[in-house]
């Protein structure tokens, strides 16, 4: 099979997966009664953490090189070219979130700032839950960041 068949496939495929699936499994606790249940969840879990709705984290998938803005698909920390994919999962590793949007090059950082699920989290903060959080690591070399 050729590359140019490979690759509407996988287009095809990924778009079924879009419109047909993610919406409907891959949901993010946006009211308060959605909230209240991923928090017993976490509260109930194994390894319990009180007030969280789940967990973050940033991954590495590895991509051929596109021929649009190659150079930045290219990581520092990993060998060639990916998408530096962003998840949030909850207690079951059930995914809560995606973000597959940026390119290998993009810190962490950059990808929770301009992530839809920040976004949710301080318009919550801002209308008064302030005991609300998202479980994940913080790796920066800013000298201060603020996170909610």
């Amino acid at each position: 099979m050729s590359q140019k068949s490979v690759s509407r496939v996988v287009h095809a495929v990924t778009e079924a997966i879009n419109k047909k699936l993610l919406r409907k499994y891959i949901k993010f606790p946006m009211t308060p009664e959605g909230r209240r249940a991923a928090k017993a969840k976490c509260r109930n879990a194994p390894q319990p953490f009180p007030d969280a709705i789940g967990a973050i984290d940033c991954t590495h998938i590895k991509i051929l090189a596109p021929k649009l803005h190659e150079e930045a698909y290219v990581s520092g920390h990993h060998e060639g070219h990916s998408l530096n994919v962003q998840v949030v999962c909850d207690p079951d590793l059930l995914i809560l979130n995606i973000n597959a949007k940026w390119p290998g090059a993009r810190h962490d950082a950059h990808i929770w700032a301009n992530s839809p699920v920040l976004s949710t989290m301080k318009r919550h903060f801002d209308n008064g839950d302030r005991r609300t959080w998202l479980l994940g690591k913080l790796k920066t070399n800013f000298t201060r960041m603020e996170c909610l």
